[in-house]
């Protein structure tokens, strides 16, 4: 009897942790967001531009732009519809920035919500805490971009995987290639490569890809001009891929403690959400050649997760020293996010800021 009891006081106290966790996230992303001016980092400027371009039925124009920044004219337009609210609006730069308050707390509370309802509370906490103990997460998922659309559409997609939701995990996936192409290709492909061998899910696999043929056909077509821009180990357009080619140690400093999960990935899974997330993993390893800043922003999340798996299934001195060593990582970064919020020093507009009259 006492044995339940402390059960249920375990499990509720950390749903209340994992709950505060993620209330804290939306306060500390608020906080950040609105210790600067502008919207935070150069891609929303461009993604921005380039859906104002759309919106004003410009589409040879935002072809043109697509070409200038990326050395090819195809971008998916999904995102770029979906904002062009914000882009047209009167106080567009104010709209990205209400977005970025938006997409990391719900990237990372639906994250939390995945693994509460797979795994367990403490599951999500444990998640939770590695994902803000990682400057990889926090870039991937705060910015105003695809790519936050693709993190945030990570989790719910791994749970219509394992929940056989086989219409929502086609349809989410299709979603996700839209907004993203390649990039988000690579997100999904490992989970529906492991779903296909069920024969069950093939028609609707099947059905999927031929929906997504077109994007597909695209990025293949045009494939030559990207690699140019981004298959490079001395990129000029993002730095951050020259640091993990040239300098190692940036690696675990971005990566953070989600690099954790490497070690969980060569371990052998004891239930099926383990096995989707590896193969999430070594789809995203596509990524890796020509995206590698981004290759460890898209990883973070899987990593993250197959941390609070593993360690949420530990007992006594090993999970109490677990959870030391992944709550003080957590504490370092949320630290360095304060420190950086407070002296207003985050990344602001580069080069990709264009002029809303269309001028440079």
């Amino acid at each position: 009897m006492n044995f339940e009891v402390n059960v249920k006081d375990t499990k509720a106290f950390y749903s209340v942790c994992a709950l505060a966790l993620c209330a804290f996230v939306f306060v500390l992303c608020v906080f950040i967001i609105t210790s600067m001016d502008l919207p935070l980092g150069s891609d929303a400027y461009f993604h921005l531009k380039l859906s104002q371009l759309y919106g004003q039925g410009n589409f040879s124009g935002a072809f043109n732009f697509v070409q200038q920044v990326n050395q090819q004219p195809f971008y998916p337009p999904l995102y770029h519809f979906m904002i062009i609210p914000v882009s047209m609006s009167g106080d567009p730069y104010t709209g990205l920035r209400l977005l970025e308050m938006i997409f990391l707390p719900l990237t990372f509370a639906a994250t939390a919500w995945v693994m509460w309802k797979l795994v367990s509370p403490k599951a999500a906490l444990i998640t939770g805490l590695v994902m803000l103990g990682s400057w990889s997460f926090m870039d991937g998922a705060i910015q105003a971009r695809p790519e936050s659309l693709d993190l945030l559409l990570f989790p719910l997609i791994v749970y219509a995987a394992l929940m056989v939701k086989k219409k929502w995990f086609s349809a989410l996936s299709i979603i996700t290639v839209y907004n993203h192409g390649f990039a988000a290709l690579t997100n999904v492909v490992g989970i529906a490569l492991n779903r296909f061998k069920q024969k069950s899910w093939r028609r609707t696999l099947i059905a999927a890809t031929i929906i997504i043929i077109p994007i597909i056909l695209l990025t293949l077509f045009y494939m030559e001009g990207s690699m140019k821009q981004w298959a490079t180990y001395t990129p000029t357009e993002n730095p951050q891929e020259a640091l993990f080619w040239t300098y190692p140690p940036w690696i675990p400093f971005y990566a953070g403690i989600t690099l954790l999960g490497i070690i969980f990935c060569f371990k052998k899974g004891k239930t099926e959400l383990e096995t989707v997330l590896k193969w999430s993993i070594l789809g995203n390893l596509v990524m890796l050649p020509f995206w590698a800043d981004r290759w460890l922003q898209y990883s973070s999340i899987p990593w993250a997760m197959l941390v609070g798996t593993a360690v949420s299934r530990w007992h006594g001195k090993k999970l109490y020293v677990a959870l030391a060593v992944i709550g003080i990582g957590a504490w370092i970064y949320i630290s360095f996010f304060i420190m950086i919020s407070v002296n207003h020093g985050w990344w602001q507009p580069g080069r990709f800021i264009f002029a809303m009259d269309g001028s440079k």
